[in-house]
């Protein structure tokens, strides 16, 4: 399934009111706690569920499209292993120029990297 086909599927009718059999679960492919916390915030009832794909291995031309294909490939992996629930897939790349920043090491990495920016 391509990222087009994603993005414009139709997807099931919302109720309004409380989670019930009518209404589709939503689950965040993530373990950002915070990336669940905004939709929960946000007034969304969801789950987070680790989608297991090894964000490395994903190239793009661009930190956009990382960022994209990243957040894509999350979603796939998850809307694959849950097919009836509404999946939301999300990344985000810290870069500087064309050199995209991977996650911290530790806390000192996190620190020059943060001196960098």
């Amino acid at each position: 399934m391509g990222f087009e086909e994603v993005l414009y599927r139709p997807l099931p009718a919302l109720e309004t009111g409380p989670v019930s059999r009518h209404r589709p679960r939503l689950l965040l492919a993530s373990t950002s706690v915070w990336r669940l916390r905004m939709l929960q915030d946000a007034g969304l009832v969801c789950t987070a569920v680790d989608p297991g794909v090894e964000e490395e291995a994903i190239t793009a031309d661009t930190p956009y499209a990382l960022a994209r294909a990243r957040a894509l490939a999350k979603a796939e992996a998850v809307a694959a292993r849950e097919p009836d629930v509404l999946v939301i897939g999300a990344d985000q790349v810290a870069f500087i120029g064309t050199e995209v920043f991977g996650k911290p090491s530790d806390p000192t990495d996190h620190l020059e990297r943060l001196k960098q920016l």
